[in-house]
């Protein structure tokens, strides 16, 4: 394995952040909050979070740091018996087939963007969109298109290495992500119904959690973080023996829930608003919001787009550090000559 280190903490936990912040933060987490009656989705989840999510991430970093080296050869080495590696393989092959469907969602988010700039969502119903949606879901040469052109972009970034490729172009697209986010929050806040929202996604009605709201939670934590997945593994693997993985895993988590947190201030006040359902489930983003965009004219074409552009950052940052810690775990298997 080429030697691979990060170039700062703060570069390890802002690139192992952007991997966890995705698709699921602004997508997923919101309609499960819906369905999961708000505040109370909310406490059970936050919960969780520190319970489960920090030390899980906690052990995964520290494994990864402790062998130096990817699942594909690290598990042997800390065991001594090379047959442990293939363990290393579940997490790689279940990578590969997540970010198959994962750039497929990023195409759809893509080419909703542009749609969004061109006012193709003007004056259309919730019931014309579900239909627009299934067939854009259905255009195999558009998809095909639009994911080779993510694929192009990944291979663009990657090729450049560690420090100069993925955790550059991730820091960037971090804080740009960030930014539209609060910027979009703070125009939330403005709207008519904006306090209904808030009391209803930040107070708990306790009565709302049962089995259902916590193992809901529970599979939300597992998918918005990504253990399990060999990337906390393979970061862990870069990280300089003087950091700390329990400070790093509880900023990573914090970041990751941050985000997932501030989507909701995002999103609610705009769903309440306009009179949607908040439990509209993972139509929310494809039908309910472009939907809610279209009834605002020239201002919807505008937050629109930079919606869904929020939306792929978010998604393509998970995609990019995937794609590396598939690629690491190839090139150390294999003894293929990777990019420092």
């Amino acid at each position: 394995m080429a030697n691979k280190q990060w170039s700062s903490r703060l570069a390890f936990i802002l690139t192992t952040a952007a991997f966890s912040v995705g698709v699921g933060n602004i997508w997923r987490f919101p309609y499960m909050v819906g369905e999961g009656g708000g505040g109370a989705f909310l406490f059970v989840y936050i919960i969780l979070c520190l319970i489960i999510g920090v030390p899980i991430l906690i052990m995964e970093m520290t494994l990864g740091r402790m062998a130096g080296t990817t699942p594909l050869l690290g598990f042997g080495k800390l065991s001594s018996r090379k047959s442990w590696n293939y363990f290393g393989w579940f997490g790689v092959i279940g990578n590969i087939l997540i970010m198959s469907y994962y750039v497929v969602v990023l195409a759809w988010v893509l080419i909703y963007a542009y749609e969004a700039l061109v006012g193709r969502f003007n004056g259309m119903s919730a019931d014309v969109l579900g239909d627009h949606f299934s067939t854009i879901a259905a255009s195999s040469v558009k998809i095909i298109s639009v994911v080779l052109l993510i694929l192009a972009m990944t291979w663009w970034i990657l090729k450049q290495g560690l420090q100069q490729g993925l955790e550059k172009y991730t820091k960037g697209m971090m804080i740009a992500l960030l930014l539209i986010m609060i910027g979009l929050s703070l125009w939330a806040g403005t709207l008519d119904q904006a306090m209904e929202a808030y009391r209803w996604y930040l107070k708990p009605d306790f009565s709302k959690i049962s089995i259902d709201t916590v193992l809901s939670a529970m599979s939300q934590l597992f998918f918005s973080v990504g253990v399990g997945m060999t990337i906390a593994f393979i970061f862990g693997s870069y990280a300089s023996k003087k950091d700390n993985m329990v400070t790093g895993a509880a900023w990573i988590i914090f970041a990751d829930t941050f985000i997932a947190i501030l989507a909701g201030f995002m999103l609610f006040p705009i769903i309440f608003s306009y009179g949607m359902a908040p439990d509209a489930g993972p139509n929310l983003i494809f039908v309910t919001m472009a939907t809610v965009f279209g009834l605002m004219g020239t201002l919807g074409q505008l937050l629109g787009t930079a919606f869904f552009i929020l939306l792929f950052l978010a998604g393509f940052t998970s995609f990019l550090t995937a794609l590396h810690g598939i690629k690491a775990s190839f090139e150390d298997r294999f003894l293929i000559r990777g990019s420092k």
